[in-house]
């Protein structure tokens, strides 16, 4: 049975496979392919690779969360070397005393891509924590940042989920010491702040990250404190932000109000986690039709291998919600790569799910549905000569506001906007060609590697459910439905993308703020000095 539900799955991805390898025969072809776009881009020293490559600017910046899937990905396409190499660079730098990070810190807490993260959630602690973006050739001993100098807990966590999934025994005390930043980002009511960034703000998604690294922790320790955390963590995300008979997870609270914006990983990656464990079967039903329900988009699209396809691929928000069109100027549904590979993850941990519970029905739809996601994402893959291999873009649309929700304030852009990935100039000539390794991801559904569930072993269930024609033809007829009500046809940008554009104002403030501050300190120094004397 298990080789015939292969067959049929390989036979849904026929479609797909001309942009890979015509030969292709079978799944590890797939996720090689895919996987091989991370090693193409890697620095010959570090072993990184940029997070967004041919946006002007991004030459040598990653992201940290970026960096860890990357490992993740590696790993799960048995690639166990490479994995460690991406990981032995943040274990080195993580290696550097506390005492020499204070020592040569700057005022800021700033060392290379450490810094001192200190605790504002009522208690008086110091913890050896990581930037959220750093410069990729930097062979440093403490690195370099770039980009992004904040601390969070959704990075901190993939940090640890990529260290016990890479190799657990290697990275077992790096990661036991990110774990104490998390503990030290969660409040008293139980909610893990967003770090540094603005520590008045709980932002579910990186939330139930940070409660599924706790149970990580307690299933290798046994040490109780972390079962603690996780289980205020989880009430938590019941008592604030969890509306079961709505079917809704809010995207988090902020100085204490909800912000109610839809965010599609809230939804995906929730349930793809231990939490989804804890869900009924009405519960899960519920959150996955909001989850499809609203994110789901059909886009047309020109890519740089000369293709014009329409791909049904996963929003980052509702494109439909008003608070939306107006950070995007207007309807712009906006598809990515990365998301779909979640919330395909998601229905494969649902179909699973209800599969042991004995609902079969829903067990093939929404494995049906899951496998039609992973085709429509791998089709987004394209060669690039200029690398000599595949990559995918990270959202269809470029220079997009990804929603409202990522702003520190108002004094940032509005949030986070998509890079560039194909661009012409005025005369037709492409003068971008590029995309994103987190784009990656879907490598992970595509093997079983689940990154919230320590050695999960899901898949072993997944491949015993049987799935037919009529299986997928009901699932594409589902997934054409929803996504028909959020169509949009992009065009290719003819215009040449400056260094300095939107998408680089956080680093700009950053700098212009760190200055001012690094001024003021070395000003209070010289007067404390001359008031001594």
């Amino acid at each position: 049975m298990k080789k015939i539900t292969r067959y049929i799955f390989f036979l849904s991805l026929l479609i797909v496979a001309a942009s890979f390898n015509p030969a292709a025969a079978s799944e590890d072809d797939y996720i090689q392919g895919v996987a091989g776009g991370i090693l193409a881009l890697s620095d010959p020293q570090t072993k990184l690779a940029p997070s967004h490559w041919g946006h002007p600017g991004y030459e040598k910046v990653a992201f940290l969360y970026d960096k860890s899937v990357d490992a993740l990905v590696l790993k799960a396409a048995g690639r166990d070397k490479e994995a460690e190499e991406i990981m032995d660079y943040f274990a080195a730098r993580l290696a550097i005393p506390m005492n020499e990070l204070k020592e040569r810190a700057d005022s800021n807490g700033v060392y290379g891509i450490l810094k001192i993260y200190r605790s504002k959630n009522g208690t008086i602690r110091e913890e050896k924590a990581l930037i959220n973006a750093l410069d990729i050739t930097s062979s440093r001993r403490q690195g370099k940042s770039e980009l992004e100098f904040w601390t969070t807990p959704g990075p901190i966590s993939f940090v640890i989920f990529a260290m016990l999934a890479v190799n657990p025994q290697k990275y077992h005390d790096q990661a036991l010491g990110l774990g104490e930043v998390l503990l030290a980002m969660q409040a008293a009511d139980g909610g893990v702040t967003d770090g540094d960034r603005a520590w008045q703000k709980v932002h579910t998604e990186p939330h139930m990250d940070a409660y599924a690294a706790f149970l990580m922790f307690y299933q290798l320790t046994g040490d109780a404190k972390w079962k603690a955390a996780a289980e205020r963590a989880f009430d938590w995300f019941k008592e604030n932000v969890y509306h079961p008979w709505q079917g809704t997870i809010d995207q988090g609270v902020w100085f204490g109000q909800p912000s109610t914006i839809f965010a599609t990983d809230v939804y995906s990656w929730t349930m793809c986690g231990p939490a989804g464990e804890r869900f009924s079967a009405g519960e899960l039903k519920n959150l996955t039709r909001t989850m499809l329900g609203r994110s789901l988009v059909k886009v047309r699209l020109a890519l740089p291998d000369r293709r014009e396809e329409s791909f049904i691929l996963c929003d980052f928000s509702d494109a439909l919600d008003e608070r939306v069109k107006e950070v995007r100027n207007g309807f712009r549904p906006v598809g990515s790569v990365e998301w779909t590979a979640g919330v395909a993850l998601a229905l494969q941990k649902n179909a699973v799910r209800f599969f042991k519970a004995g609902d079969k029905d829903s067990a093939v739809f929404y494995k049906a549905l899951a496998e039609t996601l992973l085709k429509e994402a791998l089709n987004c893959f394209y060669e690039n000569s200029r690398i000599n291999s595949k990559v995918a873009f990270y959202a269809t649309g470029q220079g997009v506001e990804v929603g409202p929700f990522g702003s520190i304030e108002k004094v940032l852009a509005s949030g986070w906007k998509t890079p560039i990935f194909f661009a012409k100039d005025k005369e037709g000539r492409i003068t971008i060609q590029g995309g994103s390794t987190v784009s990656t991801w879907v490598v992970l559904p595509l093997s079983g590697a689940n990154p919230f569930v320590l050695e999960d072993t899901y898949r072993s269930f997944y491949d015993q459910i049987p799935l037919g024609r009529q299986d997928f033809s009901k699932a594409r007829d589902y997934l054409e439905e929803l996504a028909g009500k959020r169509s949009f046809t992009e065009e290719i940008p003819f215009e040449t993308i400056a260094d300095d554009s939107p998408i680089l104002e956080p680093e700009i403030f950053n700098r212009k703020m760190w200055e001012a501050m690094d001024l003021a300190y070395a000003a209070k120094s010289r007067k404390d000095l001359s008031a001594a004397k």
